[in-house]
């Protein structure tokens, strides 16, 4: 198979009509003994990319392998696609990303336009222009069997190089400045993707966040030969979002998630200067619904019918048990509770606040370690939810037997209610002597504030930590006011 790379990443073109296709889609590929080491397993791939991106602008090689990719992962996302049709789909989408990748990583974001470009037009002598790329086809075919493809153990694989190949194609944005007016035409294509789909996207996503299907055996043929190794992760862009370049690989679940994520919250101005396009996949994101039968009989008799729907309670423990260790999870709840009226509506009705609020008052808890952005999210978070005082009123109602990582003194007996007055005075003096954030100071009293009509029966240290709180603001602001006395005092004299 390592003989199919050298054809492949050659001088000579291969029409998308040849039996090369088949017998490279379906072959092995021989890999260093320890594979486990990344120079070696680069150095393989390295050699291959660097022909192909050398010899590509002649045999136009790799845009027959998006074609031949575009046409596999129809068959594989048809009804009734055999095994053979999943694997081959899934491999031509491991060697199209893997090359892509190395092309983003090395190029410059205008010598990516002929790589991309449909060399058809050239032949026929027409002048190449920015909408003459395969870059929507290729993008619309990955985001058409997210969609449309079955997942199951057969499909398991095929879904995890479709979001790695997601991944690869939206990275272009990590190597040019989001100011600079170079073309991205892939980006481009993704996030300004407007097709029927968008919404089965979004619940594809969000199901394979909720269900965290786990992956089946390894199969066999070019995708697993290579994929076992780290090349089945494209480390350059995960690490940078989510972890560390040596953590472990990442599951369906986890790329769903980050694939979310990338597809809803970016919309470069440069590339839609007129403010005029929407993310679609934002706004199905906004209008998912409740799967639940209460929600479906509102909405149909207020003449709704949603198309994207799954169930909110499944969704919510998933956000909350990821919390602690994902921070796409704290985004992905943000968005939720800030767009999506539905899912806020349901997290307030709750009768389990400590659900969600223990794993955001641990984070809080440690402050001084957070990332701003990520303080930020869990403090907006928190306002959110402290507006409703039915949600504050059910937290003052659970009552915690113990809190084991609150090092500070031994909680006995605390009612959740009381635990969120505890962190937030705890954060606000931390950002009094330490951080020094407007920011911060601003929604924590804001939070504190909204709770205190509800305020039940509340720990005395929490009671301590309230009148603390108030003695070190008051000690503050005399000492601002004697401060901006004296500067009076000064200019009169």
């Amino acid at each position: 198979a390592n003989e199919l790379l050298r054809t492949l990443t050659g001088k000579d073109h291969i029409d998308t009509n040849d039996v090369f296709w088949g017998h490279l889609c379906g072959s092995s590929i021989a890999l260093p003994a320890d594979r486990s080491r990344p120079d070696e397993l680069s150095s393989l791939s390295q050699s291959f990319c660097v022909r192909m991106v050398r010899y590509n602008r002649t045999s136009h090689n790799f845009q027959g392998l998006l074609r031949v990719m575009i046409s596999k992962l129809a068959s594989a996302r048809a009804s009734g696609a055999t095994s053979d049709q999943v694997q081959q789909a899934s491999g031509c989408v491991f060697l199209m990303r893997t090359f892509l990748k190395h092309m983003l990583e090395t190029l410059e974001p205008e010598d990516m336009f002929p790589h991309l470009v449909d060399e058809r037009c050239e032949k026929a002598g027409e002048p190449s222009q920015a909408e003459d790329t395969l870059a929507e086809a290729l993008v619309e075919s990955l985001l058409l069997t997210l969609a449309d493809c079955k997942l199951d153990a057969s499909t398991h694989w095929l879904h995890l190089e479709v979001l790695s190949a997601l991944t690869v194609c939206l990275s272009g944005q990590l190597f040019c400045e989001l100011s600079s007016p170079a073309p991205l035409p892939l980006v481009a294509a993704a996030i300004g993707y407007s097709g029927p789909k968008a919404d089965r996207v979004v619940l594809r996503l969000l199901q394979s966040y909720v269900v965290r299907p786990a992956a089946p055996a390894a199969s066999t043929g070019l995708l697993r030969s290579l994929g076992t190794g780290l090349w089945h992760l494209p480390w350059h862009v995960y690490s940078y979002f989510f972890r560390s370049a040596d953590a472990p690989l990442p599951e369906l679940a986890d790329r769903s998630l980050q694939v979310l994520l990338l597809l809803t919250q970016h919309l470069p101005p440069t590339l839609f200067p007129d403010g005029a396009i929407q993310n679609a996949f934002l706004q199905s994101l906004r209008e998912v619904g409740d799967a639940s039968a209460e929600s479906s009989d509102a909405d149909a008799e207020q003449g709704q019918c949603r198309t994207a729907q799954l169930s909110f309670r499944k969704l919510h423990d998933a956000i909350a048990a990821s919390l602690l260790e994902q921070e796409g999870a704290m985004v992905l709840l943000y968005l939720l509770l800030h767009g999506n009226k539905e899912f806020l509506d349901h997290t307030l009705s709750r009768a389990d606040p400590d659900t969600l609020l223990l794993p955001i008052l641990r984070t809080l808890y440690q402050t001084a370690s957070l990332r701003p952005n990520r303080l930020y999210m869990l403090l907006i978070v928190v306002l959110m939810l402290s507006q409703d005082e039915g949600f504050v009123a059910a937290a003052h109602a659970v009552v915690l037997p113990s809190v084991p990582w609150y090092k500070e003194r031994i909680l006995h007996d605390i009612t959740l209610g009381s635990l969120v007055v505890v962190v937030l005075a705890r954060a606000v003096q931390f950002n009094l002597t330490s951080l020094h954030d407007s920011y911060v100071h601003t929604n924590c009293l804001a939070a504190l504030a909204n709770m205190s009509p509800s305020f039940r029966k509340l720990h005395p240290h929490a009671a301590r930590c309230i009148v603390s709180l108030y003695d070190l603001l008051s000690r503050k602001l005399l000492k601002l006011s004697a401060a901006q006395a004296e500067m009076d005092g000064g200019r009169e004299t």
